[in-house]
């Protein structure tokens, strides 16, 4: 099952969100920090195979069955 979320916490300071799977593995870095530019962002399961929605900045992919 794949997720959209349409919120992205940002500041003038910047903003770091880390993403990692049920092993605790990171699977994904976002964040001014790792230059990523604030966006809509699909996170999904490496078996999902679906279309990627207009706007999408990035598929992060996870091998786990739990984020």
């Amino acid at each position: 099952m794949a997720r959209r979320s349409s919120r992205c916490p940002t500041s003038a300071t910047g903003w770091v969100i880390q993403l990692v799977n049920q092993r605790t593995d990171s699977f994904g870095q976002l964040g001014a920090m790792n230059n990523t530019e604030p966006g809509h962002y699909l996170v999904a399961p490496t078996s999902w195979d679906g279309a990627v929605p207009d706007g999408i900045r990035a598929v992060l992919r996870y091998d786990t069955g739990v984020v």
